[in-house]
């Protein structure tokens, strides 16, 4: 019985997205902010990226109005774009901001966002979300690495599933053998 919640714990994890970028949450102090990407948190090189974020102060102090709050994109280390971040406050605890950006090409980039408070209401923050960019945009000219984006990910699928059913084969093998073995030993 091990053997078989092992191997669907295998096979499970084979199917797994290779990356993990879905409403990712960090706080620092009071201050947390949930971020998503759009496309599908699947940032596409020469494309436009939408990316939202709620932030929620956990004393209730954060007031959007009262934040000198920036956004920058860093690609190795290097700030390529800073601009203020615009909060809209949905209630009094929760606040949602945008931003749009089009990153030049593959890597992995840093999104960060700082805040501080400009009356003292709350306590300044710095958050940073590791963004990869895998995949590029068809129409992008300037990275010369494009690629069909709906096949991108089909040889690992393939990969995965032949392994998949290799494992299914080998643990039903086994367990076979394991019956028969047991069923000769009581005889």
């Amino acid at each position: 019985m091990k053997i078989k919640i092992l191997f669907l714990i295998i096979i499970f994890s084979l199917f797994l997205p290779s990356h993990a970028f879905a409403h990712v949450l960090k706080t620092d102090g009071t201050i947390g902010i949930l971020m998503h990407v759009s496309p599908d948190d699947d940032p596409i090189a020469g494309q436009q990226s939408s990316f939202f974020f709620d932030l929620k102060d956990t004393t209730g102090k954060f007031k959007s109005q009262n934040c000198d709050c920036n956004i920058s994109i860093i690609q190795d280390g290097k700030k390529i774009s800073t601009q203020p971040l615009a909060i809209a406050t949905d209630n009094q605890n929760l606040s949602s901001a945008g931003y749009y950006f089009t990153f030049p090409s593959r890597g992995i980039y840093q999104v960060e966002i700082d805040g501080k408070s400009t009356n003292n209401s709350f306590n300044k923050f710095k958050l940073t979300y590791d963004v990869r960019v895998d995949r590029v945009s068809q129409t992008n000219t300037n990275d010369q690495q494009t690629e069909n984006n709906s096949t991108g990910n089909l040889p690992r699928i393939a990969f995965a599933a032949v392994i998949g059913f290799a494992l299914i084969f080998l643990v039903l093998k086994l367990t076979k053998r394991k019956e028969v073995t047991d069923k000769n030993e009581k005889n």
